[in-house]
């Protein structure tokens, strides 16, 4: 089952036009695990705090631009 937050998250993502290749280059991760986290089949510890984190990085140097 999808945590509810990560219906917020990926609606901030097509807000700001953020992409997973993006957010995953971000993070530090690749693509497919991105996408595992997004479609629920991993829930590692921690995720929601740093890929918020990592949105708001991509926002902010967007916003700079």
């Amino acid at each position: 089952m999808l945590a509810q937050w990560i219906g917020v998250f990926v609606g901030r993502m097509h807000q700001y036009r953020v992409t997973i290749t993006q957010l995953a280059q971000e993070m530090g991760v690749t693509r497919e695990y991105l996408s595992m986290i997004l479609n629920g089949h991993r829930e590692p510890n921690g995720i929601e705090k740093r890929m918020n984190n990592a949105l708001d990085n991509l926002i902010e140097r967007q916003k700079a631009q």
